[in-house]
């Protein structure tokens, strides 16, 4: 009985310390359990806290986002617009190229007209002045020969006067008396004298050396720096020279007094002569 009592203690205490044993490790279990649950719950707060970080990350890059996408467009609206703009200001400037080549082709045309008026008005300035200078010279000589006349006309009075007085004084009886009668000598001075009033001397001028001032090749004619105080008349023959080479003879038409236009007499054209080239009198 006693054997058996110490086996059944025996196995008793064995149980006891077993189930020591097992409520301790189930209790350390228990503690590991939940401490990791604990560090599980506080990772899971922190990736909550994380997720909602990114979600609101992800709010702020979608808000980016569009707001890129808004300045994409804006920015594709304006390249457009430049676009637009550019296709329009080069349409603009092919337009106004066109119009500048038709203005500046105008132009021309308004300034070979208005050569050809200025050379008709040079023409027609040239040719009256030198009618207004032939009437002035006539208007001179008109009264360089109404003032002749008049002494003239005094004189013949003066004369006559002379002669009756004389006359009643002596009576000639023969022609060597009347050659040497002084009645006969004053009229033959009268005479003389109305003789040399129709008479006109000019003494002749010798042109000076000129020179070319402009060139006309549509019409064929030259503009020279001698006029009517250097010797030069209308229709006086001209030769042109360019050093010592003859190029060929040009006629006066036009008349100034210190310059004048000139024809171009064939073979001699434009094409040969130039600006400042030597012009003489054929007669030099």
């Amino acid at each position: 009985m006693n054997s058996s009592g110490k086996v059944v203690t025996i196995f008793i205490a064995i149980f006891v310390v077993l189930l020591i044993s097992l409520t301790a490790i189930s209790m350390f279990y228990l503690q590991q359990e939940s401490k990791i649950r604990r560090e599980a719950e506080s990772q899971l707060e922190k990736a909550k806290t994380q997720i909602t970080s990114l979600e609101g990350e992800r709010d702020g890059l979608k808000k980016d986002k569009f707001v890129l996408e808004a300045k994409n467009k804006e920015a594709d609206d304006r390249i457009n617009d430049l676009s637009s703009e550019l296709d329009l200001e080069k349409g603009l400037r092919e337009q106004m190229k066109t119009e500048n080549t038709s203005l500046k082709s105008q132009l021309d045309q308004e300034k070979q007209a208005n050569a050809v008026l200025q050379g008709q008005f040079d023409k027609q300035s040239a040719e009256l002045q030198k009618t207004t200078s032939d009437l002035q010279t006539s208007l001179k000589e008109n009264q360089d020969n109404e003032a002749r006349a008049k002494t003239a006309e005094q004189a013949a009075a003066e004369l006559k006067e002379k002669m009756a007085k004389m006359e009643e004084g002596f009576a000639p009886t023969n022609n060597n008396l009347a050659m040497n009668d002084p009645v006969s000598q004053a009229k033959q001075t009268v005479a003389k004298d109305q003789v040399q009033l129709d008479k006109i001397v000019v003494s002749p001028k010798q042109v000076p050396e000129g020179r070319v001032l402009s060139v006309d090749t549509e019409t064929e004619f030259v503009i020279i720096n001698l006029g009517e105080k250097d010797g030069v008349r209308q229709g006086d023959l001209l030769a042109v020279y360019r050093g010592k080479d003859y190029l060929g003879d040009i006629k006066v038409t036009r008349l100034q007094a210190e310059m004048a236009a000139a024809d171009l007499l064939p073979p001699f054209s434009s094409k040969l002569v130039r600006k400042n080239d030597q012009v003489v009198s054929k007669t030099q």
